[in-house]
């Protein structure tokens, strides 16, 4: 609401002299008020009146005052004095903590926080261990995370609500979609085990899946929720499945959702990232006007690129009444960055000054960009300075527009960031883009062992790759190895065969070979031994898995057809096909088997189920038609660059989700991965 914190002060200030005692939870309203405005020093002096009213020992008071200190950008030692003066006997006082350290972005601080309430001889009850399981999703702590399931087994919490949702969550960020159906196997509550588990397979790269959980959920005759169906129509956008969509759509018409203007939302939002503007407009056009409605439909239009229409609907939501809210304003702003109109991003500027949505965080990320793109840095500095909380994402967002500008100014911006806030390691790929497209090698590399050696942040496979492209830029990639010797490499064979395979045709086998704890993925260790110099290195990786039996799955893709699906069995495209699906095998991948045969590595890699399916659907289809394939193992380096090839000649988009992440090839060629793969 409009003004609410001016409002609720107000009434407090009128009523504080009238009344013998002040309740908790005019304190709980007040802090969460500040909260959401952003307004520190306020909430500060709302602590000093609960504190006056001997509110201060009371765990859910101190719970909102904590939340108050992190969410406004608060200092952990004002966080900790809160804590301090709480009932430690009383598990909402821990909960808190933990989740106020999780907020201010110390996942750890919150993981030892929990370790100190066990230490201390108190239990945790329901919520304190699902805040501290939220703290393992953010770090992707998988052996803590699993630790703590098995302390929530042994106390019988695990078919709690809250617990299960953060188990899901957790296990889903994990990808482990096993464990996740595990535990929604044994919820008593379906509904709110769905919401969540497909809410994790839709956010975490599995929407295919999501869609087939869905639709068994649904033929087990049990009653779906209306969050379950905007999962399932955000896995069908992601998909660019309108079929399916229309399907959902279809059902949602008998279900009791049908008016409901965050569903309706969900499907303007499928109709128009499936390219189907008509309908996402028929569907605005059948519901009252409200904010859901008005924004996904603001999110189609310049998705689509009609920035004008977008600015329209802006303005007309304000004569009907439904005021823009942060979501109307990003969605604005977006379409200003297009136009390049800085008379549109100031007036939109002014209407977030008088509608009071200057504590939006997004929102103030937001026009720092617009600002440095349309009116130049000095601009986006001004609006920078005067915002109300700077946290990691706004600094992140800030160091961007300086290393655009210039990297020593955006080193001088990450030296002041450190005095505020601690960065994390999305911090450092800003500056390391700024040292590729400068030619800074030298000046990457001392970024590369500054987070190692000064913030404590080991450097992934993202960031290696950073520093590899800086190298090929300056013609320098040969000397890899040896300014790496002084870096901690990656650990997790994920992150290292990553960041082996950008640089692969210049690889010292004897020094960067691949050992023991790469035996489970042998099939993409070989591709990173892919020169001439490295094959035999490919030969062992095949020649260890024969010989103690451990060859993968045969590789087999399902590929989508209109109007239905068909099967096909074999790598022969003369097999017989039957009518509902198309599935491809290949057998034993045998990439570089044998290393001496440039004829057998071509008849295998020419085999691969994936390559087959998109013959299949190009011989298949109508030109220009998308194709999409889901492969059960990983898409090979090989692969990859020919189906990049065949999109390109095609003028297709070709979509592949393998088990590792989704494939989206356009018509020129390129890929969503961005070859990080």
């Amino acid at each position: 609401m409009h003004g609410n914190l001016h409002d609720a002060v107000k009434v407090f200030e009128e009523n504080i002299n009238k009344v013998s005692e002040m309740n908790a939870d005019t304190f709980i309203g007040l802090q969460k008020a500040c909260a959401k405005q952003v307004a520190l020093e306020q909430g500060r002096s709302f602590q000093k009146t609960s504190d006056y009213w001997d509110q201060f020992d009371k765990p859910a008071v101190g719970a909102a005052i904590m939340e108050m200190y992190a969410k406004c950008g608060g200092e952990s030692s004002e966080i900790c004095a809160v804590f301090d003066k709480l009932p430690k006997d009383k598990p909402l006082s821990w909960a808190a903590l933990i989740s106020a350290q999780a907020i201010q972005g110390d996942p750890l601080g919150a993981i030892k926080t929990f370790e100190q309430m066990q230490a201390d001889g108190y239990k945790p009850d329901s919520l304190v261990y699902a805040n501290v399981l939220n703290a393992c999703t953010m770090i992707t702590d998988v052996t803590q995370g699993r630790l703590i399931h098995e302390q929530v087994k042994q106390n019988g919490f695990e078919n709690d609500p809250i617990v299960a949702k953060a188990l899901i969550d957790m296990y889903s960020k994990f990808r482990d979609f096993t464990e996740a159906r595990s535990i929604f196997d044994k919820l008593s509550n379906n509904q709110l085990g769905l919401d969540a588990i497909m809410a994790g397979l839709v956010e975490h790269g599995q929407p295919e899946a999501a869609l087939q959980f869905f639709k068994e959920f649904q033929l087990s005759g049990s009653e779906v929720t209306n969050v379950a169906y905007i999962s399932a129509l955000k896995a069908c956008s992601k998909m660019s499945s309108l079929e399916e969509g229309r399907r959902i759509h279809e059902d949602i018409k008998d279900s009791s959702f049908a008016n409901d203007p965050y569903l309706c939302s969900a499907l303007i939002d499928m109709y128009s990232k499936c390219g189907n503007l008509e309908d996402a407009s028929k569907v605005f056009s059948s519901v009252k006007l409200n904010n859901a409605t008005c924004n996904a439909m603001l999110r189609g239009y310049v998705h689509h690129g009609l920035q004008e229409e977008a600015l329209k609907l802006f303005e007309s939501m304000q004569f009907e009444g439904v005021y823009p809210d942060e979501a109307s304003v990003l969605a604005a702003l977006k379409a200003c960055a297009t136009s390049g109109d800085l008379g549109d991003c100031k007036r939109l500027h002014a209407y977030v000054i008088e509608r009071d949505l200057e504590a939006s965080a997004p929102l103030g990320r937001a026009f720092i960009t617009q600002y440095a793109n349309l009116a130049g840095i000095e601009e986006a500095q001004v609006h920078y300075e005067t915002l109300p909380l700077r946290d990691v994402a706004t600094w992140n967002t800030w160091l961007a527009v300086l290393a655009d500008k210039d990297y020593s100014s955006a080193v001088k911006g990450l030296e002041e960031m450190v005095k505020e806030t601690k960065p994390v390691p999305g911090t450092f790929n800003n500056l390391l883009t700024a040292c590729i497209t400068k030619g800074l090698v030298n000046e990457c590399l001392e970024l590369l062992k500054s987070m190692n050696n000064v913030h404590g942040l080991t450097p992934d496979a993202e960031q290696y790759a950073f520093f590899v492209n800086a190298l090929d830029h300056a013609g320098r990639l040969d000397e890899a190895e040896n300014l790496l010797v002084d870096l901690p490499l990656p650990v997790n064979f994920d992150n290292w065969a990553s960041f082996l395979s950008s640089y692969k045709h210049h690889l010292n086998p004897e020094k960067y070979c691949l050992g023991h704890e790469c035996a489970l993925d042998y099939e993409r260790a070989s591709d990173v031994y892919s020169n001439d110099d490295l094959r035999m290195g490919a030969f062992k990786f095949h020649a260890l898995p024969k010989a103690v039996e451990a060859w993968n799955n045969p590789g087999s893709v399902v590929i989508e057809s209109e109007p239905e699906m068909a099967l096909m069995r074999g790598t022969d495209l003369t097999d017989k096909i039957e009518k509902h699906k198309v599935l491809f095998k290949d057998g034993r991948r045998v990439v570089r088997r044998d290393p001496s045969s440039d004829k057998a590595k071509e008849e295998a890699l020419c085999g691969h189920c994936e390559r087959l399916a998109i013959s299949f659907g190009i011989l298949n289809t109508g030109p220009g038609t998308t194709i999409r394939v889901s492969k059960n193992l990983r898409v090979c380096a090989d692969c990859h660059t020919v189906t990049k090839l065949m999109s390109k000649i095609e003028k297709r988009d070709i979509i592949i989700r393998d088990s590792y992440r989704i494939h989206h090839f356009n018509k020129a060629g390129e890929c969503s991965c961005n070859d990080f793969y």
